[in-house]
């Protein structure tokens, strides 16, 4: 027997006897949104963060009234079920209370995307800045909407629920920084056994508020953030409390579905789809307008409202406070949220995801196993003729151009000054490491392995020289102690290559490390900077267009008005982080490719010198063997091996001593590409955020294919070629 639509999945005594399981969950769902709301978080990035918020909760509630205006107009197939005919003022209402639950984010899908993926940069961090508002800003909505409508004439909602909510808010601020404050210093002094006690701070805490009838996110969301605030340990611990409560959450989603009663979710779907896009093109429209108006990072305003997507925090006990005040609508609004919930849930992080890759905040080990498919296959090094082919040309050692990180910056700000230096000492640092690091393990393994061909080539020629000598007491020819002595030399000299190319083919290495540096460095960047424009701002470049000299004339006198009233230079919002990671982050993996094919080509170098020392030691010794056939203690023949092998001593000091030269160009090379990048930096410091350089010219997306193209030629391409190298 299939029980009817109209009855929930599981009966009322599963469900009562689940519910402090359920209780539990929720509570630390708000303790991680109280936990990503770091106050010290919040420095340098207010302005960006205010107006995020801002424009995306005024979009969604706009969106909302719109759509509970179209509902009031009562069409078929167009209005909710249970709001046909129960008047404007409820339906809008509904509306509003709707909007407070759409506003609602997802905490514990945010963090596990983030962490899951080790994304930075601007967008990550405007969305942990805004996640835990947007959970503040749907309870003060939605409690705001049932007060409003339940002193509303005409409305049969109960204002018990909703009065009570706000006496509960302002008690649990209290109790939540009583809390916080209480769990911090536990934190700080106890440190044994930390998130077994802050699992059972949300137990007790949980069973208390239930107790006097209250929910458990007015206290233990203010705690959270206490918490976070109070030390680097605590926001750690928080994030520690979302990988063990996973369980937990899963029971929250399981009991919501299952308390739903399958009829009203049928009949809403096409609803909450509707609802879902429009509440996507909200965030979407919402956070690029406040972004803008915020001075956000130009990533942050296009892709940050993927962030928002997931649903599913505070939403899920406030959807329960709202069923308890609606009355007759208590059971529409749960199954309406329910399926907003669960498609939010399902699409929102894959979302996330996908817009943090397209700003370039996944790092390479997250986008290394993806399919790009736009992107050309292509060699780190350019096809050359084959091994038989080439000739062993000496190893050409490049010049340093001068200095490679250029002058000084003087600009008119010491603060700009200043984090350019920084800037510049960062990357020399890293230079420096590259050369200590991968360039110096070459040198050290290029420089044993030849010596140990050194020694097998000294010992294979005193061998040689001893049976050519004493061939005419023994009775061989020298030909034949020739053939012996070759395939003993090729036998050990190839247990050498050998080895060498087993080491080079399991090297884990990639020049994607040196990205990963820089993208470190990037992470530290300001995202402004506030600066006082340079004298060029103001100068007329000569051809440039009409609408542009007129406000180049504006700029002028807004200079000489403030030089008039207070004697200061007008001043300018320096979008640093913009230049930074247009540079650093999308333009330079693909100079990093000069690092990477130095590297292959001294690996080939490397290869060519063996082959071509065996082969001129082969052809040496047979051209002694022709001139001397029988041998013998004769002084011209041992006059020639001595010559001999002074050669070979020659050829083998050469050889390590190119391999120094080759390290040397390395570093010349690595300090070029990256001291070229900081130059440019340096350069459009002086301009960038004016008319000569405004924000939307350094977008990180106009150069995010050239980066994806350029990281997977260092990775894919570059281990190709190693193992080409490996196995020759």
């Amino acid at each position: 027997m299939v029980p009817p639509l109209s009855w929930p999945i599981l009966g009322n005594t599963a469900i009562d006897l689940l519910a402090p399981f359920q209780q539990v969950a929720i509570g630390l769902i708000a303790l991680t949104a109280g936990g990503l709301l770091r106050l010290d978080a919040l420095r340098g990035l207010a302005r960006p963060v205010g107006g995020i918020f801002g424009g995306h909760a005024l979009s969604v509630l706009v969106i909302m009234a719109l759509w509970a205006t179209v509902q009031g107009l009562g069409l078929p197939y167009v209005t909710v079920p249970g709001l046909a005919g129960v008047g404007t003022t409820t339906v809008l209402g509904f509306g509003a209370v709707l909007a407070g639950l759409c506003l609602s984010g997802s905490p514990a899908a945010t963090l596990a995307v983030l962490h899951g993926t080790g994304a930075r940069g601007p967008v990550a961090r405007v969305v942990l800045a805004n996640v835990a508002l947007k959970e503040v800003g749907a309870v003060a909505v939605v409690v705001a909407a049932l007060h409003w409508m339940a002193r509303s004439p005409g409305t049969s909602w109960d204002t018990g629920p909703s009065t009570e909510a706000s006496l509960h808010m302002g008690l649990g601020l209290a109790a939540g920084l009583l809390v916080g404050g209480a769990m911090s210093l536990y934190v700080h002094q106890v440190r044994r056994e930390v998130s077994l006690f802050l699992v059972g701070v949300v137990v007790l805490v949980t069973f208390i508020t239930n107790r006097f009838g209250m929910s458990p996110v007015w206290v233990l969301l203010p705690a959270g953030m206490v918490l976070a605030s109070s030390s680097d340990h605590g926001e750690k611990l928080v994030r520690e409390v979302v990988k063990m409560s996973t369980p937990l959450y899963l029971l929250v989603f399981a009991m919501l579905g299952a308390a739903i009663r399958l009829d009203l979710v049928i009949g809403v779907l096409p609803h909450a789809i509707a609802i879902v896009l429009l509440r996507a093109a909200a965030l979407r429209v919402g956070v690029a307008a406040g972004g803008r108006m915020g001075h956000a990072d130009p990533s942050a305003v296009r892709y940050a409202w993927a962030g928002f997507v997931p649903q599913g925090g505070v939403a899920v006990s406030l959807v329960l406070v709202a069923e308890s005040s609606m009355g007759a609508l208590g059971d529409t609004i749960v199954a309406l949220t329910a399926a907003t919930l669960v498609l939010n849930e399902l699409a929102g992080p894959a979302i996330f995801r996908h817009m943090l890759g397209r700003a370039g905040e996944l790092p390479a080990s997250a986008v290394r196993g993806q399919e790009v498919s736009d992107l050309e296959p292509a060699e780190v090094v350019p096809d050359e003729a084959p091994p038989s082919a080439r000739g062993v040309k000496p190893w050409t050692r490049k010049e340093r151009p001068g200095d490679p990180w250029g002058k000084p910056p003087k600009l008119a700000s010491p603060e700009l000054n200043r984090w350019l230096g920084e800037l510049e000492a960062d990357m020399q640092a890293l230079s420096r490491d590259v050369v200590s690091g991968r360039l110096e393990t070459f040198r050290k393994d290029a420089h044993a392995y030849l010596r140990q061909l050194r020694m097998e080539l000294l010992r294979h020629h005193r061998l040689v020289s001893n049976r050519m000598v004493t061939s005419q007491e023994s009775g061989e020819t020298t030909s034949d102690a020739m053939r012996v002595e070759r395939s003993e030399l090729a036998e050990r000299w190839g247990a050498a290559v050998l080895a060498r190319g087993a080491r080079i083919g399991s090297e884990k290495w990639l020049p994607t490390q040196i990205l990963d540096a820089v993208d470190q460095i990037v992470e530290d960047a300001p995202e402004f900077v506030e600066a006082p424009y340079e004298s060029v701002s103001f100068e007329h470049p000569g051809g440039e267009s009409t609408p542009r000299a007129l406000l180049r004339m504006g700029l002028r006198v807004r200079r000489r008005w403030a030089s008039f009233t207070d004697g200061t230079e007008p001043s300018r919002s320096v979008a640093m982080g913009t230049l930074v990671r247009y540079h650093l982050v999308g333009k330079l993996p693909a100079q990093v490719e000069g690092v990477a094919a130095l590297l292959i080509d001294a690996e080939r170098q490397l290869v060519d010198r063996t082959r071509d020392l065996f082969d001129a030691a082969s052809r040496e010794y047979l051209e002694l063997a022709q001139r001397f056939p029988q041998g013998g203690d004769d002084p011209e023949l041992r006059s020639h091996l001595a010559a001999l092998r002074r050669s070979f001593e020659a050829e083998i000091a050469s050889a390590i001593k190119e391999v120094s030269v080759i390290v040397e160009d390395g570093d010349t090379r690595t300090a070029t590409i990256l001291g070229a990048a900081c130059q440019a930096i340096k350069h459009e410091a002086s301009t960038m955020s004016t008319l000569d350089l405004p924000n939307h010219a350094r977008r990180f997306s106009r150069v995010h294919g050239e980066r994806e193209r350029a990281r997977k030629r260092l990775t894919e391409g570059f281990a190709q070629a190693r193992q080409v190298n490996a196995s020759q």
